[in-house]
């Protein structure tokens, strides 16, 4: 376990499946006042299945994603061409994880206000991660080109799925950062959570680029200006937000450009230029027509809070000039898949520079 903790934070999540293999059980979920020298095996698995989160569920949880995210770079990232077969199997089973939180995390507690504050902030750091993922596996057929496209009934598949993570990333995000109880966590949002969220708003800008989800404009605008607000923020304390500011104020204004460009009858750029090293490739034609509830919308409907849009609308958009707008087909050309999975490989830094040069 300590070896792929250490080799995710570097973005090598496979590393330690491939070089230290082993055969021994993970530790039982219980807590540590149930723990006794003559507890039985059997007695052990009947603790680990009753009862809400113990002191290890999201530990464990945790490194059920970490496989997840194996799996995600073996048989997809590190492929030219990601099979649909895989995508579809490592979709269900990032949604089967999500669905045994809700059965463990609110088996006792009915809402997240019941649950101790270190179970909400876990309970959230596990949706942001399993959302990240989700991101990682569809955006590899968003952000292709048309060649690898053809199927509108798999990329209107995956475009909801990218929509519906991406919001909840941004969704948590704000979670984070604005629940009184869990100021102590907000390390998470200084780091990883940031990260997250600066994917989830590129996959959103690029989308709306292609002239996906624009009815979706009134919630997805005001979410990327709140991301933006947030990070400004935060400046100070994370160097990473310090340094994505910049860029997520330039993304913001591409999407206002690209929704002015849609409101004024002009065709926005639905394909991203250039060889973007994102599994280019013949599109699936046998593909099944996917149907998928959104879990944004769900979750807007049973809670006002979500997007926080009400708040959100009282930022100003940023002014659309020339200076703002930085070419991020050229930049996306050059980032690999797996450079997504972690911000130890991702290259902010020569994302910062580009963005300097071009003020």
């Amino acid at each position: 376990m300590l070896y792929t903790h250490q080799n995710t934070a570097m973005g090598h999540p496979g590393i330690a499946h491939a070089y230290f293999p082993s055969n021994c059980r993970a530790p039982a979920d219980i807590d540590d006042d149930n723990l006794h020298t003559d507890t039985s095996d059997d007695a052990l698995e009947s603790l680990s299945t009753t009862g809400g989160p113990t002191q290890m569920t999201y530990l464990l949880k945790k490194f059920r994603l970490y496989d997840i995210c194996t799996d995600i770079c073996e048989h997809v990232l590190c492929k030219s061409c990601g099979h649909l077969a895989q995508i579809r199997r490592l979709d269900g089973a990032i949604q089967r994880e999500q669905r045994s939180w809700d059965t463990q995390f609110f088996a006792i507690a009915r809402t997240e206000q019941q649950l101790a504050p270190h179970h909400r902030a876990h309970v959230n750091i596990l949706r942001s991660y399993a959302h990240h993922l989700t991101l990682l596996l569809h955006q590899q057929i968003i952000l292709r080109t048309s060649d690898a496209a053809n199927d509108e009934d798999v990329l209107r598949w995956s475009s909801v799925r990218c929509l519906d993570a991406a919001m909840s990333i941004l969704h948590v995000h704000a979670y984070v950062q604005n629940v009184p109880e869990l100021q102590p966590y907000q390390w998470y949002n200084h780091g990883l959570g940031s990260f997250h969220a600066f994917h989830a708003t590129v996959v959103l800008v690029m989308m709306c680029q292609k002239g996906l989800h624009q009815n979706r404009k009134y919630a997805i605008g005001p979410a990327l200006r709140d991301c933006h607000a947030r990070f400004a923020g935060m400046g100070h304390l994370s160097p990473f937000c310090a340094k994505a500011a910049p860029l997520l104020q330039m993304l913001v204004a591409q999407f206002e450009t690209a929704g002015q460009m849609i409101d004024h009858g002009s065709e926005p750029n639905r394909r991203l230029q250039g060889s973007l090293n994102l599994h280019q490739g013949s599109g699936t034609s046998d593909a099944q027509r996917h149907t998928a509830s959104s879990e944004f919308e769900n979750n807007a409907r049973e809670d006002s809070g979500v997007a926080e849009v009400q708040n959100l609308l009282n930022h100003d958009p940023p002014v659309v000039n020339d200076e703002n707008i930085l070419d991020w087909n050229e930049l996306l050309a050059e980032i690999q898949p797996q450079q997504w999975v972690s911000p130890a490989v991702f290259p902010l830094e020569q994302w910062f520079n580009v963005s300097n040069n071009e003020r």
